[in-house]
């Protein structure tokens, strides 16, 4: 038996640049399928992505998908393509088209329920089956969930920012000046400082559209564009990107997304133990998560969970004001460092330790985060068992970790040399809703230091306790986007992932004097925090095994190795495309499942193959792997 290896040396190198060029052999006239999207929609036409939560979207009877024809060139327009899907049980689905059809956007469509299919493909001219194809289809349509607190929800990003006026008296590019700039900077600081108090609203800004009345009756009679609104939801959320992206990564899957995500949230709220009000309008109750969940999905299981909750439990927004308070008497050691050798930086930290411990303010401020912090684990496990008490199974749950709003970098001289060096560093926050007032870089130090790092480690082990898994690389992957890095890239790395308080007035409102002091959407993450949220969610799910594959005579096989619990890498599926290597064209399955046989002509006539392995594991994310398939000369 011989095994794949992957290029290592350079013989097996130059092994792989000769098989990736070769040309594929066509084979016979061949078949794929693709499902239609759910999500990504907008049915009606108001240039918004809709997020229909309603029972008749996330719980469709039937799915659609379309065939299409493969390794038929010019074929005449007489030719007849026939489609046979067999379920388990139950009659079958038939579906015809000529060419000529095809080619003028007739397209072979059928809607059947989710499952796997034995289909059964034949190309017929003049009434005679000339060409068949045998393989299964399968329908899978991934249902993704959002939950929990303004993380989720996409706080800070409406779909729209709201209009604004300015009386005549203030140059006509006054706004859009200010929505474009860097309002951290002083000049646009400025303006917006003179600005604010006579900005008007003349229309409010958008959330997710619900498109209600296009997927059927809301949950409750709810409106659900207003229900969207009063809990700040947006698509530009991580979890909401996250799915259209799965939905377009793989045509013969599609996806349905839900997201009943309440900016404001606690665990409590969410289960409905505690009540919630809208955002916008204070005396509207907000409906319990789990409860509005079990009403959008019923019993359908969820495939994917996705759950944001634990700082509004420790009281975040009440710590971040006792933080901008604090300011008054601390002495801000991080902030005004600036020379110093390298080898002296724990001197540095050391004297910030001392400035904090010796701070009444952040000890009351710390007290205070122990203190409710210490509800977490019950928090989590009343979120498992509203769940489950509603009927709701995930078949795999994932709780975040919070950023870090508070790491830039920066650049030092070392007095030894007279040279420069740059470290991960921390910044001062939220120094635009009371000016001077502010969360000093010393305070930010305590944050990441006292708060965050407890915070993500309570949340990492309320993950653990409830058999959920914690995404993780969230917070690191901040690093260099605090709320004090610009919003244009510098030279150092810095790029702002955050939403400022001014920039949160300015887009979603209020506006006026105190609109950055009253917007909710400060220290939230913007759409390139989300982004990189997203990318966690993907680093974290992509199946990422061991896999060892081997040949034996004409035959393949490929199986994990080692014991890995993660979910990323459950329930591997295997399928085969021979003769082309990832990123080379579409891929196209040769083969499907553990062992098979190594199908088509070799090329060269040459011992051995190369090929990309797709891995699939349960959640449906899949990843490429190139293998070199030493087989011998027939």
């Amino acid at each position: 038996m011989s095994r794949a290896v992957v290029k290592k040396s350079r013989g097996r190198a130059s092994r792989f640049g000769v098989e990736a060029l070769e040309p594929r052999q066509l084979l016979a006239v061949d078949f794929d399928y693709a499902m239609a999207e759910r999500f990504g929609l907008d049915l009606n036409h108001n240039g918004l992505i809709d997020l229909p939560n309603t029972a008749t979207y996330a719980q469709p009877t039937s799915l659609s998908l379309t065939f299409s024809v493969l390794d038929d060139p010019n074929p005449d327009p007489s030719t007849v393509y026939g489609w046979s899907m067999q379920p388990g049980s139950g009659a079958g689905t038939v579906v015809q088209r000529t060419a000529a059809q095809i080619a003028s956007g007739d397209l072979p469509t059928v809607s059947v329920a989710a499952g796997t299919y034995a289909t059964t493909f034949q190309k017929i001219v003049g009434g005679v089956v000339v060409d068949s194809v045998e393989k299964p289809v399968s329908v899978r349509d991934i249902l993704v969930v959002g939950m929990g607190d303004s993380y989720s929800s996409g706080e800070a990003n409406p779909e729209q920012v709201q209009g604004l006026s300015l009386p005549g008296y203030f140059p006509s590019g006054t706004i859009p000046y200010l929505q474009s700039s860097d309002l951290n900077q002083d000049a646009p600081a400025t303006a917006f400082t003179l600005a604010s108090p006579f900005l008007t609203q003349t229309a409010a800004a958008l959330w997710a559209d619900g498109a209600d009345g296009y997927y059927g009756p809301t949950p409750f009679g709810l409106d659900m564009t207003n229900d969207n609104r009063q809990s700040h939801r947006s698509t530009v959320a991580a979890t909401a990107q996250y799915a259209l992206q799965l939905e377009r990564s793989d045509p013969h899957t599609s996806v349905t997304f839900v997201h009943v995500s309440q900016s404001g949230a606690t665990t409590q709220t969410a289960i409905g133990a505690v009540p919630a009000y809208g955002l916008e309008d204070p005396n509207y109750l907000l409906t319990a998560q789990t409860k509005l969940l079990q009403a959008i999905v019923g019993s359908r299981p969820v495939d994917q969970l996705f759950i944001s909750l634990g700082a509004n439990d420790v009281g975040f927004a009440t710590l971040t004001k006792g933080l901008v308070a604090s300011d008054i008497d601390l002495t801000d050691v991080i902030g005004d460092a600036s020379s110093f050798a390298p080898n002296a930086v724990n001197r540095i930290y050391r004297q910030a330790d001392a400035a904090v411990a010796a701070s009444t303010p952040l000890s009351l401020v710390l007290d205070l985060f122990d203190f409710n912090a210490a509800s977490l684990p019950n928090g989590y496990a009343s979120v498992r068992q509203a769940l489950a008490d509603v009927g709701v199974s995930p078949a795999a749950t994932f709780l975040f970790e919070y950023p870090d709003p508070t790491r830039v970098y920066r650049s030092f001289v070392n007095p030894n040399n007279g040279r420069s060096f740059t470290l991960p560093w921390w910044g001062p926050a939220v120094f635009d809703v009371i000016p001077p007032a502010q969360i000093s870089a010393t305070e930010s130090y305590f944050v990441s230091q006292s708060i965050l790092t407890p915070l993500n480690q309570a949340v990492a082990a309320g993950a653990k306790a409830n058999g959920w898994t914690y995404v993780t690389n969230i917070s690191s992957a901040f690093l260099g986007h605090g709320y004090d890095a610009p919003k244009v890239e510098d030279g150092l790395g810095n790029l702002r992932f955050l939403r400022t308080a001014r920039e949160s007035s300015l887009f979603q409102g209020p506006v006026g004097l105190t609109g950055p002091l009253d917007t909710k959407g400060t220290l939230h993450p913007n759409a390139l925090g989300h982004r990189a949220i997203e990318a966690a969610i993907w680093n974290d799910l992509t199946p990422a095994p061991f896999v060892g594959v081997a040949v034996r005579g004409a035959t393949a096989s490929a199986r994990a190795l080692g014991r890995s619990r993660h979910v990323r890498n459950a329930g591997l599926n295997f399928e085969w495309d021979f003769d082309r290597l990832p990123g080379q064209g579409r891929f196209r399955a040769d083969a499907v499942g553990p062992r098979v046989a190594v199908t088509g002509a070799d090329p060269d006539g040459k011992p051995g193959r190369v090929a990309t392995l797709r891995i699939t594991n349960a959640l449906g994310l899949a990843t490429e792997r190139a293998v070199f398939l030493r087989t011998r000369r027939a």
